[in-house]
């Protein structure tokens, strides 16, 4: 990554989508130029950034954010499963946590379980439309 970043400075390519918590810094210091956000708002940090929504370059109410999760082993004991949720919820709670998350771009949230999972399978569903409409071939 740290290679296509010093690529993309020198001016080597010519486009990019990347994570804005990366690119906040470098459209700040205006060695890159934002153009567009791909999530459903505009950024709170970058309000002069549009949408691509918003430009009307993706239809049909595309969008890409980037998200973290929580994964463990299909087996992992229920009592633990539990614990890790409950200690990742109250963790997310905490006013400093949700302020450094903001501070990277993202939105703070915690989902329930099977909130995720639904996410999940919309995610997928997405990018498999995504692929299949570009006729990308996996290998």
């Amino acid at each position: 990554m740290a290679r296509l970043r010093r690529a993309w400075r020198s001016g080597q390519i010519d486009s990019s989508i990347d994570n804005l918590t990366t690119q906040k810094v470098q459209i700040a210091a205006q060695t890159v130029r934002g153009l567009a956000t791909t999530g459903l708002a505009r950024d709170p940090g970058l309000p002069e950034l549009p949408t691509l929504q918003e430009l009307n370059l993706i239809p049909g109410g595309y969008t890409m954010t980037y998200w973290y999760g929580m994964f463990v082993p299909t087996r992992t004991p229920a009592p633990v499963v539990a614990r890790l949720r409950s200690e990742f919820a109250a963790m997310m709670a905490e006013p400093k946590m949700q302020e450094q998350i903001r501070g990277m771009s993202l939105v703070p949230s915690a989902f329930k379980a099977e909130e995720f999972g639904t996410h999940l399978a919309a995610e997928a569903a997405m990018w498999k439309g995504i692929i299949s409409a570009a006729r990308i071939e996996m290998p």
